[in-house]
């Protein structure tokens, strides 16, 4: 090895030794505020317009930083909220602590095509400003509750869960600096079913009436087509009467799948027994009265055999 470097190693080496390496800055740990909520009131749906209403009253609470509820608080999937008696204190043990109680209007999507037996899980999305290296929300499980109070008429409703997620957006937002589209919230989470039980019995009563009466045309003798055609009618009449009152309680019946397919099974059916009538009158005019009774149990038990495999594996479908 020549003098000269080895002369230029020492002298990197005495410079490290006499005044070490630069040090790199430490990054600053995101401040952490635990947030929590007590859920007052929902209210709704609106099928219509796709949203709900929630009432409820939430806090946050940290060590470093105090939270400002009315220029802080964003709902990500509310159209609009209100922020209602907004208090800020020290607590003993020298937290800040933020509360406010808010009303909001937030975005789901009523899909009704298993009605009676739809379930949905109601999401709010709660965020701040800040991103997710300045402030990290921390679901506050233990305290956080659904009041006893909440009542949805018409759904069961499950329990309250809250998760925490970090939200990565395609822009900075423009503040240029790195992690500027990552962004810390807590989700809320509640999910309800429809007393489906309650509904079938009160909210079907026309489509079962029209099923019962298309099977009582079959006990009626093959010869009586006049009968037949008046208990047809009155079948149709129930049917589309009760599409008409279930179109009022979903808003519009067509949204709702299960209930367009058992609609269709009903009016079918009414149909079949109708045309087998007019089958039998006409064996009846050529003096084949065996063949024509034949005809309409044949197709009586056949139907009805049809009907209901169909109906049930249409309810198991919705219920799965």
């Amino acid at each position: 090895m020549h003098d000269g470097h080895v002369r230029h190693v020492l002298a990197a080496w005495l410079f490290l030794v006499l005044f070490g390496a630069a040090p790199v800055p430490a990054t600053a740990a995101p401040a952490e505020v635990r947030f929590g909520m007590y859920v007052t009131g929902i209210h709704g749906p609106d099928v219509v317009n796709n949203s709900y209403d929630l009432n409820l009253y939430l806090w946050w609470v940290s060590d470093t930083r105090t939270i400002n509820p009315e220029s802080d608080l964003q709902i990500v999937n509310g159209r609009q909220w209100q922020v209602r008696g907004a208090n800020t204190r020290t607590l003993p043990d020298g937290r800040h602590y933020s509360a406010a109680f808010v009303t909001a209007t937030v975005n789901h999507n009523w899909n009704l095509r298993r009605f009676p037996f739809d379930r949905h899980v109601l999401r709010v999305i709660f965020e701040t400003p800040y991103t997710a290296s300045e402030l990290r929300l921390v679901p506050d499980i233990t305290d956080s509750k659904l009041s006893e109070l909440v009542d949805l008429p018409g759904f069961r409703l499950g329990t309250l869960r809250l998760l925490e997620h970090v939200k990565g957006y395609d822009t900075r937002f423009g503040l240029g600096t790195e992690n500027a589209d990552q962004f810390s919230r807590v989700v809320m989470e509640l999910e309800m079913a429809r007393d489906s039980q309650y509904l079938v019995t009160t909210q079907f009563t026309g489509l079962l009436a029209a099923n019962l009466i298309s099977l009582l045309m079959y006990m009626v003798n093959v010869s009586s087509l006049g009968i037949r055609a008046t208990l047809a009618t009155t079948a149709i009449l129930a049917g589309v009467g009760n599409v008409y009152t279930l179109g009022e309680h979903v808003t519009r019946a067509a949204r709702s799948l299960l209930v367009s397919q058992l609609a269709t099974a009903t009016f079918v059916m009414v149909l079949v027994a109708l045309v087998t009538s007019i089958a039998a009158e006409w064996l009846l005019e050529r003096d084949r009265g065996q063949a024509a009774v034949r005809l309409n149990w044949t197709v009586c038990i056949v139907v009805t055999t049809l009907f209901l495999a169909y109906v049930t594996w249409l309810i198991m479908e919705a219920m799965s």
